[in-house]
């Protein structure tokens, strides 16, 4: 059915199904959210790119990008488990969920304090690895973000497998306003380093106001504290986690090496500045596929278990061509603004336009690709993911090491090329995975309305 049928039946109150509400109400909100976050952060680092200039932005973006590639080892996945598991409790033992959320935020403790120590007492050895000694007390100011990230990122998870999507836009919305003025201060009085303790205190903030709002959610269901009633089900959510936890180990420690390799070349810190400022408007064509995203694994975990093949392969066809009519118009226009759009880091970043569109290409296919991972999440089918994302990183890494010459758009053109494979798999992989018994050719059937 055509978009306007749809929003007509959204317009006409009581025509939408129970997935269709749930799905576009969460959107909605999620998508406020998004803007609010994003938008903040776009504008912080258009700030901060002025203020310390291009090799300072680079070597900011290099240090921010070994700390996310290690965030991986600390967030566990479990960010993308919470939400999982806190939608299918919500709807079949909700007492679950406190006991949960426990033993999920040990285990974030626990790794990230580890993390953070190591990366604290191995700064040098990064900095070396980066032939970049200079940049040694900056990742050791930047060591305990991990942390922070993961723990916001769980508690997150556990809102939004609550459905409490409304929440999560006003965390989002009041940590935009501090995202601006705490960067763009952070710059002003100290360089890139004012601009990591602003970064790790906008983390710690982040924590406290997830926190106040995941308490307040918990509170309402009046579940008990019984931590070990979730032993009979640790197996299966260590099953779902580890391939979690393996995914996004193939991703941050890929990317971190491809950004080494850039550092590394003639100009390298210019190039990793244009490559990081376009990278952020890769974001800007995401936030409302990733909106959708975010939506669609907790209401379809809760729907799981109960549709058929037939109707579960709709629901991931509709998801993927909604985020490439969300994605598609903002990609033309920001290609045909290119230039002005990388101006706004300053002069010297203008040079930069193709990167640019060669990178908001690829979030074309991730913004595709990321509603069919949730839909196979949410069926469990993690490690059929896992294999397609290890595929992704030795072809995104190969690609790099073999155009690298051609700086940061050597790098953007692999990445593209290499998320174009991760798309098609994926695809291929979710047919494969929801084919009938009957094994007949089968068409979209599946909440059909949402396009």
């Amino acid at each position: 059915m055509k978009i306007q049928s749809f929003l007509h039946k959204f317009i006409s109150s009581g025509k939408l199904s129970n997935f269709e509400e749930r799905l576009v109400g969460s959107f909605l909100w999620n998508s406020l959210g998004a803007v609010s976050s994003r938008g903040s952060l776009l504008l912080a680092n258009i700030l901060v790119a002025r203020i310390v200039g291009l090799t300072p932005f680079g070597e900011f973006l290099i240090v921010t990008t070994a700390i996310l590639s290690v965030g991986v080892l600390v967030d566990l996945g479990l960010g993308l488990t919470a939400t999982k598991y806190t939608a299918e409790y919500q709807q079949v033992s909700p007492e679950k969920i406190r006991n949960l959320l426990v033993f999920l935020t040990l285990v974030v403790v626990l790794s990230g304090l580890s993390i953070g120590s190591g990366l604290f007492f191995y700064a040098k050895e990064v900095a070396a690895y980066l032939e970049a000694p200079h940049l040694e007390h900056l990742v050791r100011i930047a060591s305990l973000i991990p942390l922070f990230l993961a723990a916001s990122s769980l508690g997150a998870g556990v809102i939004a497998g609550l459905e409490q999507f409304k929440k999560l836009a006003s965390i989002n919305i009041v940590m935009g306003f501090f995202n601006v003025v705490c960067m763009g201060v952070g710059a002003s009085v100290a360089g890139v380093e004012g601009v990591l303790w602003a970064n790790l205190i906008l983390s710690i903030l982040n924590v406290i106001m997830v926190t106040y709002v995941l308490v307040g959610c918990i509170a309402g269901l009046g579940v008990a504290f019984q931590p070990l009633s979730l032993r009979s089900e640790f197996k299966n959510i260590f099953t779902f986690t580890l391939p979690a936890f393996l995914i996004g180990l193939t991703y941050g420690p890929a990317t971190f090496y491809c950004s080494a390799l850039l550092v590394k070349t003639e100009n390298g810190f210019e190039e990793m500045a244009i490559l990081g400022a376009s990278m952020q408007w890769f974001a800007v064509v995401l936030f409302l596929p990733a909106s959708l995203a975010a939506v669609v694994l907790p209401v379809s975990s809760s729907l799981a278990s109960s549709t058929s093949g037939r109707a579960y392969r709709g629901m991931i066809i509709n998801a993927a061509k909604s985020s490439f009519l969300l994605s598609i118009p903002i990609v033309i226009l920001i290609s045909l603004l290119s230039s002005h759009i990388m101006g706004l880091y300053g002069n010297d970043f203008v040079e930069g336009a193709e990167v640019l569109v060669i990178t908001i290409i690829s979030a074309v296919f991730v913004s595709m690709q990321m509603n069919i991972g949730n839909t196979l999440s949410a069926k469990g089918k993690v490690w059929g993911q896992l294999g397609l994302n290890i595929c992704q990183a030795l072809i995104f890494v190969g690609l790099t090491k073999f155009w690298i010459e051609n700086g940061a758009f050597g790098l953007a053109l692999a990445k593209t090329v290499s998320y174009f494979f991760l798309l098609v798999g994926s695809l291929a992989y979710a047919f494969f995975i929801t084919i009938d018994e009957t094994g007949t050719s089968i068409k979209a059937n599946g909440p059909k309305d949402i396009q």
